[in-house]
Order: C-alpha cells, then structure tokens, then sequence
C-alpha cells in the first residue's frame, strides 16, 4: 500500500513541473499557509527561481501582505 503524499511533496512536485514543463501560467493559493518558518524561507526562495522564468505568468494568493510585499519588492 503506497502511502499518502505530504504536502510538502506535493507543493515541491508541483512547482518543479512547473519550471520543467511548458507551463504559461501559475497559481499560488497560499503557498506558505501553516509554513514553519524553515520552510516558508525555502518555498520562497523556490518561488522567487520561477517566477523569473521567461513567458510565465504568475499569480500568488495570499492572506500574508508581507509574504506579497517579499515577493513583489524586487
């Protein structure tokens, strides 16, 4: 019986077939929700390597205007 996928794997598998795919268009619903802090810091960084890849859109939904203002700043 194959167990059941951590959300944490889940979100990593997620956004690495998202920089090696052909995908236009990602959407973020709270991507560092319930994050410990470790965690928020590598998802973020994750986040930043995709978003500057050519031809993508980027949509981040989040309740965290810091997490927005870290994203969005630079």
């Amino acid at each position: 019986m194959r167990a059941a996928t951590a959300p944490r794997q889940r979100q990593r598998r997620g956004s690495d077939h998202a920089r090696s795919s052909r995908t236009s268009i990602l959407l973020l619903d709270e991507p560092t929700r319930r994050s410990t802090p470790r965690w928020q810091a590598e998802v973020l960084n994750l986040l930043e390597e995709v978003r500057r890849a050519p031809q993508l859109t980027f949509l981040m939904v989040s309740h965290d205007l810091a997490i927005i203002t870290h994203m969005w700043s630079g």
